[in-house]
């Protein structure tokens, strides 16, 4: 039985992020097909037939990347797959003649496409020039680092979703999750209908509040919007300071700390999902919005998006328009909620994603 060792410091109980999803998926995929799997996290997670190893928070990049290290020594998989965000494998890729391990490095865009923290870009660089295979989540991942990191060869493994398990999520009204904040004031409701605007167009935003997810954009198409929309804002786990005006911060109701159910639930009772940013690597929340059935309003010139396309559901648009924006979500108002997006259809799918990944897993050891 050939071992595999999944790296990600956010992977845990509660979804946290595309890539924390992504790697979720394959090792229950992998488990399930035979493959011994292992995880090594800073977080809590508790799951049947995957070993985890968690690690002691480490905020020197280079440390916790020593550490990683340190385990991959003893435990000794015939894999490491990590991601490029911080360049958790660096001190590994460096070291590993030592050991027998494949390193597979699966890739976002680089930190520089991504507004991130940009003093990762050198070690994400060496990272992946020194990684025995390198993976894209996207074509628009692809053609980023290819350019960025200098490299030629990378295939593209389409980041993916399980429609199963969203359509397998009963619908509930009760939350187990989260605590919100509605003009001004905080409160942990029991259930959906508590804070959902009542007659009201409902429009779902998900994402952290920065430049890479278009936060300042959304301000302003909130501060426009006719009374007759809500926005529901899902901050997932960033910081509880948003810096918008106080007008704008009574226009729309905040969630925090929401898990991947109560999070469907939500989506599911909302009328319209709104993507603002600038720039990602795959787009997994807007994927699973359209899964779920609702139309989607996204920024054309967030490249990766493009690959969603052709779909009756989805409008690219100009989100500096902000009257264009509200012009688009007027019209989905009247917009009748259809069965949810269809993946066979798409390149999307947890099969595909699963299988395609074995088969390099397979290439890679000669198997």
């Amino acid at each position: 039985m050939k071992h595999i060792c999944f790296c990600h410091k956010d992977i845990g109980n509660l979804d946290r992020g595309g890539v924390c999803t992504l790697f979720k998926t394959l090792m229950f995929g992998l488990v399930e097909r035979g493959w011994q799997v292992s995880c090594i996290t800073q977080r809590e997670f508790k799951t049947k037939n995957i070993t985890v190893i968690r690690l002691p928070k480490i905020n020197n990049y280079l440390k916790y990347s020593q550490a990683i290290s340190s385990v991959l020594r003893d435990i000794k998989p015939d894999i490491a797959e990590c991601s490029n965000w911080r360049a958790e494998l660096i001190d590994f890729s460096r070291n590993k003649r030592h050991l027998n391990t494949q390193l597979i490095v699966r890739s976002d865009p680089s930190s520089r496409t991504l507004f991130g923290d940009v003093h990762f870009f050198k070690a994400e660089k060496e990272l992946c020039q020194n990684a025995d295979k390198v993976l894209a989540v996207s074509k628009f991942a692809q053609k980023d680092i290819q350019e960025k990191y200098h490299l030629d060869n990378v295939r593209v493994i389409y980041n993916a979703i399980d429609d199963n398990y969203l359509s397998n999520i009963g619908v509930r009204n009760k939350l187990s999750s989260g605590f919100f904040i509605k003009k001004g004031k905080r409160f942990f409701p029991k259930n959906i209908s508590s804070f959902l605007a009542k007659d009201r167009f409902n429009i779902f935003w998900c994402g952290k509040p920065n430049a890479m997810k278009g936060f300042d954009y959304l301000e302003k198409i909130v501060l426009a919007a006719p009374k007759e929309f809500a926005f529901v804002i899902n901050i997932g786990r960033s910081s509880h300071r948003i810096l918008w005006s106080l007008k704008a911060l009574k226009k729309a109701s905040f969630i925090w700390d929401l898990d991947k159910i109560d999070q469907v639930n939500i989506l599911r009772q909302c009328k319209a999902f709104l993507s603002t940013s600038r720039v990602e690597g795959f787009g997994l929340a807007l994927l699973e919005a359209l899964v779920l059935g609702l139309p989607a309003v996204a920024n054309n010139y967030c490249e990766v998006y493009h690959e969603f396309l052709p779909s009756t559901r989805l409008f690219l648009v100009d989100i500096t328009n902000v009257n264009l924006v509200l012009d688009y979500l007027l019209k989905l108002a009247a917009y009748k909620k259809q069965n949810g997006l269809d993946l066979r259809k798409l390149p999307f799918t947890k099969a595909k994603l699963i299988y395609e990944t074995e088969q390099i897993y397979r290439e890679l050891l000669n198997i």
